[in-house]
């Protein structure tokens, strides 16, 4: 992990002591993958597109949902939060003339957070194709 990454990370959970438990330096490792693998190659290419949002990693989880009323009731540990659908809405300046699609809907944060917006969305999941027969 490079320093600017674990000053970022520090940076990011100073305020939440559960999650500095995680704020750790790891002796630096050169790569993952070696030199001449596909993966390095594709990383190398599209470098100046990736980033890392270690915020989002206290967001994206189901937890999040507990305050809002509808999508507290049932506790399905893959869902995404509110806050996370409603700041994706946000970033990509959503409204009423868009759709959101989302393919692995599941308990359907997405959906529900859409309707809040009043933005239209459509969502899909295995157990429909499960119970199309």
């Amino acid at each position: 992990m490079s320093m600017r990454k674990i000053a970022m990370q520090k940076e990011l959970t100073a305020n939440s002591p559960q999650q500095m438990l995680f704020t750790e330096e790891l002796p630096t490792k050169k790569t993952l993958y070696p030199p001449d693998s596909t993966r390095q190659e594709i990383e190398h290419k599209f470098e100046n597109l990736i980033h890392e949002e270690l915020k989002l990693g206290s967001v994206v989880s189901y937890v999040g949902n507990k305050n809002v009323p509808l999508l507290r009731i049932y506790r399905y540990k893959e869902a995404f939060a509110f806050d996370f659908v409603m700041d994706f809405l946000r970033r990509f300046e959503a409204n009423s003339g868009d759709y959101v699609f989302d393919p692995f809907s599941g308990l359907g944060t997405t959906m529900y957070t859409s309707m809040i917006c009043g933005i239209p969305s459509i969502g899909v999941d295995k157990w429909l194709f499960g119970n199309l027969r």
